[in-house]
């Protein structure tokens, strides 16, 4: 199941724009193909950008991947003459996408994935001659 459905995009941008954009032919009906291969598009962005910190698919699909999703299947089904707005917020859901994968946002309650590393955990390096935080100390004699 994909992370945003033909429903969720009438939804979240109404009747007319998804039906305008998802019109590949100009007849006036929506084309469902084209809508899947955006939708597949998305999916496939998403599980490539979190797939080294979450266990892809997500699953259930948290609502900010829905919004993304959204956001990059409007921008897809748009094709080759994107609105500005419809461009400003894929970038946006690229920069989400990128918040997500580095850590400095989270999806909560979502498999980490196998073996990823990091996970805000802390590296401890022995070896070194002095704490870290320690400024060296000059006495002077007299």
């Amino acid at each position: 199941m994909p992370y945003a459905t033909l429903a969720d995009m009438v939804e979240r941008f109404g009747q007319a724009e998804i039906d305008q954009c998802a019109d590949i032919t100009g007849d006036g009906v929506r084309d469902l193909a084209t809508v899947a291969k955006a939708a597949a598009d998305a999916d496939a962005e998403i599980d490539a950008a979190l797939a080294r910190r979450y266990r892809v698919p997500l699953r259930p699909a948290p609502l900010l991947i829905k919004r993304i999703a959204c956001d990059l299947m409007r921008e897809s089904l748009w094709a080759l003459s994107v609105p500005e707005a419809v461009k400003d917020r894929a970038k946006i859901a690229r920069l989400l996408l990128k918040s997500l994968q580095t850590g400095d946002a989270v999806l909560p309650g979502q498999a980490a994935a196998e073996g990823s590393a990091g996970g805000g955990l802390v590296e401890i390096v022995s070896g070194r001659g002095q704490p870290p935080f320690a400024s060296p100390v000059v006495k002077r004699r007299r």
